[in-house]
């Protein structure tokens, strides 16, 4: 990891063709996060959207997925909603399910049901068995 990061600082001015940096930037993100360095992946991310460098569905579900396991519920729910701005995507079942999962398992069950309910109403994401078994395991 610190490779890459060396060399998307070093080089990110001047990488040609830009798709580079993206890919690079991408897999990065998605490492730390798992990797529970959720600061350097914010960090990055951060970086990648300062550069004009727009962030896929991936990258903020795995970006979601690493704040929810650290913690950082309130912060994965800001990426999520800003999902639409960066990239014009909605967010998916799977970033849905991570932030309701993490709300269960925090205790905070009405903040978890409302986010159920905006997304079937609002988003009008099907359920299936992800989000079944999500709720039944978090109540």
């Amino acid at each position: 990891m610190s490779a890459l990061r060396r060399v998307i600082s070093h080089h990110s001015s001047s990488l040609n063709p830009p798709h580079l940096v993206l890919l690079g930037n991408r897999f990065y993100v998605s490492n730390t996060s798992h990797l529970t360095k959720i600061h350097c992946a914010m960090k990055l991310f951060d970086r990648m959207i300062e550069m004009g460098i727009e962030p896929n569905e991936c990258t903020c579900v795995a970006l979601i997925t690493g704040l929810c396991r650290t913690g950082n519920i309130h912060l994965a729910l800001k990426v999520q909603n800003n999902m639409v701005r960066w990239n014009n995507f909605e967010p998916n079942v799977y970033s849905y399910c991570v932030i309701i999962d993490s709300l269960c398992k925090g205790g905070l069950l009405d903040e978890a049901l409302n986010l159920f309910l905006q997304m079937i109403n609002d988003a009008k994401i099907a359920l299936n068995v992800v989000v079944y078994n999500t709720l039944i395991n978090g109540l």
